[in-house]
């Protein structure tokens, strides 16, 4: 299991803005070719428990169909085509 968070910036009116601040968790096996992600969660850091649970390792809830803000769920099952090291 890998745990981390990103932070996407935008640049506008001369300044750099923290658009987008999200918890990120890998579910990792390993391969006679490397490293995959078999699990992959994201949740936006916005003072939600989900974000905070995903951060401390705690098992991620089941796939969303979608969030609420229309989009595809952000738990993607499968593989990573390349391998991570």
């Amino acid at each position: 299991m890998a745990v981390n968070y990103s932070v996407l910036f935008v640049h506008g009116d001369g300044r750099w803005v923290a658009e987008r601040v999200a918890a990120n968790r890998r579910d990792l096996t390993r391969t006679t070719a490397g490293w995959r992600v078999m699990r992959l969660f994201n949740r936006l850091l916005d003072g939600g428990a989900d974000a905070l649970a995903l951060l401390s390792g705690a098992e991620p809830p089941e796939p969303q169909t979608a969030g609420p803000d229309g989009l595809a769920a952000s738990s993607v099952p499968g593989t990573c085509p390349a391998p991570l090291g």
